[in-house]
């Protein structure tokens, strides 16, 4: 996937998850949830203004290789995972860098092209 088309699927993903957080809604695994079926209980994107919508914020990855993996969204925060396999935490509602991770600053994983996505979990902790 090129990088346009990067920056369209987060800008549009971005979109949707700035409404999450109007909602206390969470996007916290792959498809969505515990149910897996791609579906948001939101309403305030329907038929009727779906035209109207607007890019928010888009946010350039800086990687060139194709981008496989899904992003996630918990109490506003939209995590989105890299092609060069780095974790990037934005504020889903303006875009804002929260934080990044990059495991081969902690050589972990070496020899591993690619990633499975992204999970959010929380301890009995917290």
């Amino acid at each position: 996937m090129n990088t346009l088309h990067k920056l369209v699927l987060i800008a549009v993903s971005c979109g949707w998850l700035s409404l999450a957080r109007a909602e206390d809604v969470d996007w916290p695994e792959y498809l969505g949830g515990k149910e897996r079926n791609l579906y948001s209980p939101l309403e305030q994107i329907n038929r009727t203004n779906v035209s109207r919508l607007q890019v928010a914020w888009t946010f350039e990855t800086g990687d060139a290789d194709e981008y496989q993996a899904n992003n996630l969204i918990v109490g506003g925060v939209l995590y989105t995972p890299t092609a060069s396999r780095k974790v990037i935490a934005l504020d889903a509602a303006t875009g804002e860098v929260l934080w990044q991770w990059d495991p081969a600053k902690e050589h972990t994983g070496a020899g591993r092209a690619r990633q499975r996505g992204l999970v959010y979990w929380t301890s009995h902790t917290g």
